[in-house]
């Protein structure tokens, strides 16, 4: 059925993307953390795409362009000194064909909300209500609130030619990275690191004789360096301040 289809996409955008580079410590190397988020990031942003919803740092989820999907949300980045919080609050609706026997009691249609929610959000906190349900489709009234980043040991904030660079920490010296950039305008850009990237961080580590393993890296700050000079981190998620 279509429906289960997209819940397992998720699950495979979500868990097995390849494209990230894992590093075995935070970036960039000597340089200090800081215990608090700038205070010019501060505030509300907005996707600038009005045809998605973000999901994380590296994603974003076109909802409204499925056919077993219709979204009507607002969609609101905040941030504040010790984090990033990802809000959505509105109406979706999930269709499904008559002959899914499945989704024929009230509580299993319930559990297509929180499987969906589980799949696409890290830490989300949220609430739901059916406000609509027949035999082809449900629609749920929902508050969400995702925990994208949050000050602490495991989620380290370092500054680097006044760029932010957060690391987060999902294992044993296993480090994901995403930079900030803001432009004066007020247009945020959460960027991550592709699989070309992958390519020339490692051949930059190699031309300065830098050891590296096929799962992770840890680059010196030269070659860390070098490699934003080559505009690495080319993945960008365009965000707006609100006014």
């Amino acid at each position: 059925m279509r429906l289960i289809g997209i819940l397992l996409l998720a699950v495979l955008v979500v868990g097995c993307d390849d494209s990230k580079i894992k590093f075995s410590e935070p970036q960039p190397k000597k340089v200090k953390m800081i215990e608090k988020i700038p205070n010019n990031l501060i505030g509300d942003y907005t996707l600038c795409s009005d045809t998605s919803i973000i999901g994380h740092f590296d994603k974003e989820y076109p909802f409204k362009k499925e056919k077993d999907m219709k979204l009507n949300a607002e969609n609101i980045v905040q941030i504040t000194n010790k984090g990033f919080y990802n809000k959505i609050k509105g109406e979706i609706t999930l269709e499904f064909k008559k002959s899914d026997s499945l989704f024929r009691t009230y509580e299993s249609k319930k559990m297509m909300f929180d499987t969906l929610v589980d799949e696409y959000y890290n830490h989300p906190n949220y609430t739901y209500d059916i406000t609509f349900f027949n035999d082809t489709s449900i629609t749920f009234k929902f508050s969400l609130v995702d925990t994208m980043f949050y000050v602490s040991k495991k989620n380290i904030i370092k500054i680097y030619k006044g760029d932010p660079y957060l690391n987060i920490n999902y294992g044993v010296n296993k480090w994901l990275v995403f930079q900030i950039k803001k432009n004066k305008n007020g247009t945020l850009f959460f960027n991550s690191i592709t699989k070309s990237d992958d390519y020339v961080l490692r051949r930059i580590m190699k031309l300065n004789n830098e050891n590296y393993t096929a799962d992770s890296l840890t680059p010196s700050k030269k070659s860390f360096s070098q490699f934003i000079k080559m505009e690495g981190f080319e993945r960008g998620i365009k965000l707006q301040k609100v006014k």
